[in-house]
């Protein structure tokens, strides 16, 4: 396991002496190495459980940990290997393109599957493969910058280069080509019964997991399963392939856009508003980055260079400059969460829902679409007296939440803009 990691652990050292700060090669090190170390004991906590169906008073299986057995969920699961190194190993495998498995995932308990899962659907950039973890972490590190730039009402930069419209945009459609893979096929596949839900073994929620994650991994290029769906029909066969070819291929073009857009912009020095991008602020603020959802940014504008003597036009625009130094000099003094401009952000982040508003901010808006459609689910299996009515409020203030927040840190950056 530790070969897995060696050489995507190693590329973080690279990248701090190619951009000649070593420090910022540690900063992105230590929020892949955080996701990492958070996976691994979520999965070997999730997995030490007893599981409740074996564990109710009907059969009341013993799965405690004693000197005969190693106690928990030990389904799916060598002896050799106990609780501890199965976790690890699920782990591990899928932070990287790796795919090799040495226990069943589709026998892990709930929140133990999860973690592969997810560790999938971030693209495989918690150390990740070889050279396409780093390109893949390197997306959101752009858009943790320019997050950061947006909440203190700044231009983002990034290792002397401005971060524009264009640069988000493309780190986004990076973003978004795993999302609409995965969940668009999943979707085909559910609504399709002759196709997609025959091949599934659990009908269910567990079902809707094993679909989820053969999608998950195919695009992800990672190869393991939740192996209890059949997949070797004409449809999965198809259109698994499909999902790999656009992980593995399409994902690239992005990336090559935002690299040749930034080669192309000059050196900047840094200034007071510039972001550190090797403090363990930014760490921070790339971990967010993982859940923050995409708002549309607006093209910063430049003044071009000027040379010679102060002309009057010169003199103006220095004028400006100190104001606008004054201006942010004064922003600075003022606390981030200025009850003003939090009570503000807050009604904001209501009056913003507006179908006309959100329509400007496509992703946001199918987030919005899909907790109107949760919330009726919700009142109507209420109206039924369904037993899900749990698991549908979940969902549903999940999603409104994500909803709300997101338009909230668009208000309190709009906030402090003006402040």
């Amino acid at each position: 396991m530790f070969s897995i990691f060696l050489i995507p652990a190693a590329l973080t050292v690279t990248l701090g002496r190619m951009t000649r700060s070593t420090a910022h090669g540690w900063a992105v090190y230590a929020a892949m190495a955080a996701l990492c170390f958070a996976g691994v004991f979520t999965a070997c906590w999730a997995e030490s459980q007893p599981n409740p169906l074996l564990h109710s008073q009907a059969i009341h299986i013993d799965q405690h940990a004693s000197p005969l057995q190693s106690g928990g969920n030990m389904e799916g699961k060598e002896v050799r290997f106990g609780i501890a190194n199965s976790a690890l190993f699920a782990t591990v495998t899928t932070d990287a393109s790796c795919g090799a498995v040495n226990s069943m995932h589709d026998s892990f308990m709930p929140l133990g599957g999860l973690v592969p899962m997810v560790n999938i659907m971030l693209g495989e950039v918690i150390f990740g493969g070889v050279g396409a973890g780093m390109y893949g972490m390197l997306v959101f590190v752009i858009l943790a910058v320019f997050i950061a730039g947006l909440m203190v009402g700044r231009t983002p930069e990034y290792l002397g280069k401005k971060i524009e419209s264009y640069d988000v945009k493309m780190a986004m459609f990076y973003v978004l080509i795993f999302s609409l893979s995965i969940l668009g096929l999943t979707a085909v596949s559910l609504m399709t019964p002759n196709l997609g839900l025959a091949g599934i073994t659990n009908p269910g929620p567990h079902g809707l997991s094993q679909i989820l994650y053969a999608y998950t991994s195919a695009t992800g290029n990672n190869g393991s399963a939740f192996a209890g769906i059949s997949a070797n029909t004409h449809w999965y066969n198809l259109s698994l392939a499909s999902a790999m070819l656009v992980g593995r291929f399409l994902t690239i073009v992005p990336m090559l856009a935002v690299a040749g857009n930034l080669e192309r912009k000059k050196l900047i020095p840094p200034s007071p508003g510039t972001f550190p991008v090797h403090t363990p602020l930014f760490t921070y603020c790339s971990l967010e980055s993982f859940s923050s959802s995409a708002r549309s940014p607006s093209s910063p504008r430049f003044r071009s260079a000027h040379s010679g003597a102060p002309t009057p036009a010169r003199r103006q625009d220095l004028l400006s400059r100190k104001n606008r130094n004054s201006l942010m000099s004064t922003s600075r003094k003022r606390s981030l969460w200025d009850a003003k401009i939090v009570r503000r952000a807050l009604i904001d982040a209501f009056a913003k829902l507006n179908p006309r508003k959100m329509m400007r901010k496509p992703v946001m808006f199918v987030v919005e679409i899909g907790s109107v459609i949760t919330t009726i689910y919700l009142f109507r299996d209420l109206a039924a007296h369904k037993n899900t009515l749990g698991f549908d409020l979940q969902i549903t203030l999940w999603l409104w939440f994500t909803v709300l927040f997101a338009n909230f840190a668009e208000a309190m950056a709009e906030g402090r803009g003006k402040a």
